[in-house]
């Protein structure tokens, strides 16, 4: 029984230091606070499209399927973006909803 117990400690105890080693992302590590990390780690969603328009602040893609349509999305410092994102490109974008607003937590080219 003390066997268990010591590892049931050990186990919540490394469990909790992980949170700590793996900050969750667009937090700087030591600066997080619960309800940020809860904000982040959000129910987050993704599509593929192709870009419409993009600027800094914002990127416009056309999904394709039966019934395109179109989604603008907002871009943060803290969005991720990996390749050059330009007009035409085929995109994967990973999201959050706030509200009405789609926010952008990262941007990815598709590469053929």
């Amino acid at each position: 029984m003390l066997h268990k117990t010591a590892i049931v400690m050990l186990v919540s105890a490394l469990a909790g230091s992980t949170a700590a080693l793996f900050p969750a992302p667009g937090i700087q590590s030591g600066t997080a606070t619960v309800t940020q990390i809860a904000a982040v780690r959000a129910a987050t969603h993704a599509v593929r499209g192709i870009v419409k328009s993009v600027d800094v602040k914002s990127l416009v893609i056309t999904r394709s399927g039966k019934k395109p349509n179109e989604l603008t999305f907002v871009l943060t410092p803290a969005t991720l973006q990996t390749g050059t994102i330009v007009a035409g490109a085929t995109v994967s974008v990973r999201y959050r909803t706030e509200g009405q607003m789609l926010i952008a937590t990262g941007v990815t080219v598709d590469g053929k």
